[in-house]
């Protein structure tokens, strides 16, 4: 293969089809067409950049940027949300990557973008980004609550089909400790709701702005918030969970199913909000929810540990434990974070699985 040949140009709607087969590529399996168009916004310019790679006219690679308002020390600033980043195998050694990122970086600043971020789970892969000039902030730990743990340790060490039976058995007697809980819970009026579509949404959407405000965090209006949590990108639903007293939310999940590998199958919640004083409703809530991962057929529940407060605390009373697997928060240019200023503080940020959505 010669290199002169591998050009880079940025991506419009018309290039839908494009992304939707390197899309494809980059998960390993065929994806719903519109799941696909809805995550990366139909390429809409005005929130959604994106750069392919050709080999002549052979698209060989992707790079993309969601274009945000990103809260920062006391502004606001434009911000990419890097994600989506693909090179076939075959070319993976004719530095495609850094063309990528670099024509991102270069058009991106000319687009008026000030910072480029993203949370990274492969460690070899936040190294690469590290050399690419991206400075790390600092990492994340993804908090497990488990649902079917005899089943959810059977398929994570592909144990076979036979013990996987058994652990069925077993995990139903572990059924009976979240039964119990549930019953020495207060209960509360708790909905659930298709995120797009909630009557709660515009309040959900407060608590999100209000938990952000004086943290480094995305600003977020009702128009993204919409487009956003359309669907996954396997085509299934978001959701709200809510909960409270006399019509008012107190407490609220955002939440979706996952296929991980091993079918691993999760309940991830996306991002936790509450009032506050409201620990307690947020506590049945959660527990709630952990009756609908079992009713869905969920092995475990899933949360990125990185909005901070007393959510930590609450999650491992109930059971969350911290699990091996961390992303690394990255931002370029280093500029933007200078040693010992707040914003190199991971601590000032707030940032969760409904910023950042591959698990």
């Amino acid at each position: 293969m010669k290199t002169e040949r591998i050009t880079v140009r940025e991506a419009g709607p018309s290039d839908l089809d494009t992304v939707f087969d390197l899309m494809c590529q980059y998960y390993g399996r065929a994806l719903p067409y519109e799941a696909v168009a809805s995550q990366v916004f139909h390429l809409d310019p005005l929130v959604f950049r994106a750069w392919v790679a050709y080999d002549k006219d052979t698209p060989i690679g992707l790079t993309s940027l969601q274009l945000r308002s990103l809260r920062w020390n006391d502004g606001e600033l434009r911000a990419g949300y890097w994600g989506n980043l693909y090179v076939r195998p075959e070319y993976r050694k004719l530095m495609v990557y850094p063309r990528l990122v670099f024509t991102m970086f270069k058009e991106g600043r000319a687009l008026g973008v000030d910072i480029i971020y993203s949370a990274i789970r492969r460690p070899e892969l936040a190294e690469g980004h590290r050399k690419l000039g991206f400075h790390q902030v600092g990492t994340l730990p993804v908090l497990i609550k488990p649902v079917r743990p005899f089943a959810l340790l059977v398929k994570h060490k592909s144990l076979g089909g036979g013990l996987l039976h058994l652990g069925r058995i077993l995990d139903r007697l572990y059924v009976l400790e979240s039964i119990f809980r549930r019953i020495c819970t207060r209960s509360y009026a708790v909905n659930v709701d298709a995120a797009t579509t909630s009557e709660a949404g515009a309040s959900v959407l407060e608590m999100l702005n209000r938990s952000g405000a004086g943290r480094i965090s995305r600003k977020w209006k009702q128009e993204n918030f919409n487009r956003r949590f359309q669907t996954t990108i396997d085509g299934q639903p978001y959701e709200i969970l809510t909960a409270g007293n006399d019509g008012a939310i107190d407490a609220a999940l955002l939440c979706c199913g996952a296929s991980r590998g091993n079918n691993i199958n999760a309940l991830v919640i996306l991002d936790i909000l509450f009032s506050p004083g409201k620990e307690k409703v947020l506590e049945a809530l959660l527990v709630e929810a952990g009756k609908r991962a079992n009713n869905l057929g969920s092995d475990c529940i899933l949360f990125l540990d990185g909005i901070g407060g007393t959510t930590r605390s609450i999650l491992q009373k109930l059971g969350y434990r911290t699990t091996n697997e961390i992303y690394h928060m990255l931002v370029w240019p280093k500029e933007r974070v200078p040693e010992a200023a707040p914003v190199s503080d991971l601590a000032t940020w707030r940032f969760a699985f409904s910023d950042h959505d591959a698990f």
